[in-house]
C-alpha cells in the first residue's frame, strides 16, 4: 500500500470507531451498523473522546467549527447524536437508511483499497466484478469509488489521501469510471467538485494535478 495524508483529526475518529469500521467489509445491515455507529459517538461524548470533537464540530448544526471545550460545555442529547450520523453518512431519516438494507462487501473493500493506493489489488478486484466500478455507496450520500477518492462529503474516517492517488485516479477511469456521476454530496457533486473543495486534497498537495489530470481525460 501506499503512504497516505491523513489528519490527527480523522486518525482521531478511525480510533474512536476502531474495529467496528472493519464491519462495513461485511454483507451486514447498514441499519444495524449505523445504530452501533450512534451508540459508540455517544459513549464517546460522554468521556470526551477527541474523536467526538470532530464529528461534532463537522456534523451538528449548532457546533460547526466550535472549539473542545465548547463541545464537551454543551449538553448534546442521544437524539441529537443520531442526526449527526444521519447527516454525516447521507441520509435524511431512519426509514431511510432501513431502505439502504446490506453492505456490498466487495464494493466497501474497493473503497478501502482505492484510499490505501493500492494499485495491485484494486485491479483483482476490478477482475473479479467489473459492475463495481459504476457502483455507487450503500450510504445516503452514494459516492462511486473513484468520488472517494477527494476525501470530501463522505463519511469522516474515509477523508485521507494516498500518495499515489493519480494512478489510483488514472487506473479507475481508464477502467471505465465516470467522474461526472453526480451524488448526492452538498445537494450534489461530481468529483471535479468535490476535488475543488477539498482541504485534505489541498492540504495533501494533490488538488492541483488531480485536477489536471481529469482534463487530460476530458472531465
Amino acid at each position: 500500500m501506499a503512504k497516505v495524508y491523513i489528519t490527527g483529526s480523522v486518525k482521531n475518529v478511525r480510533a474512536l470507531y476502531s474495529n467496528h469500521l472493519k464491519l462495513v467489509n461485511e454483507k451486514a445491515k447498514i441499519r444495524k451498523w449505523l445504530e452501533e455507529t450512534v451508540q459508540i459517538l455517544w459513549n464517546g461524548y460522554q468521556i470526551a473522546n477527541p474523536g467526538v470533537v470532530v464529528e461534532l464540530t463537522n456534523f451538528h448544526p449548532n457546533l460547526i467549527g466550535a472549539s473542545s471545550e465548547a463541545v464537551f460545555a454543551t449538553t448534546v442529547s442521544y437524539k441529537e447524536i443520531e442526526e449527526v450520523i444521519l447527516e454525516e453518512y447521507g441520509f435524511f431519516s431512519w426509514d431511510d437508511v432501513q431502505e439502504a438494507g446490506s453492505f456490498n462487501p466487495l464494493f466497501e473493500q474497493a473503497v478501502n483499497v482505492a484510499l490505501q493506493g493500492d494499485i495491485a489489488m484494486m485491479q483483482t478486484l476490478l477482475d473479479k466484478d467489473p459492475t463495481i466500478i459504476s457502483e455507487t455507496s450503500s450510504f445516503g450520500h452514494k459516492a462511486s469509488i473513484i468520488q472517494y477518492l477527494a476525501a470530501n462529503g463522505v463519511e469522516m474516517w474515509r477523508q485521507y489521501i494516498s500518495q499515489n492517488v493519480i494512478e489510483m485516479l488514472e487506473l479507475l477511469i481508464e477502467c471505465g469510471a465516470n467522474p461526472n456521476t453526480e451524488n448526492n454530496i452538498f445537494g450534489g457533486s461530481t468529483l471535479r467538485t468535490l476535488i475543488e473543495t477539498s482541504e485534505h486534497s489541498f492540504k495533501s498537495g494533490k488538488t492541483d494535478e488531480m485536477l489536471d489530470r481529469l482534463a487530460v481525460y476530458g472531465y
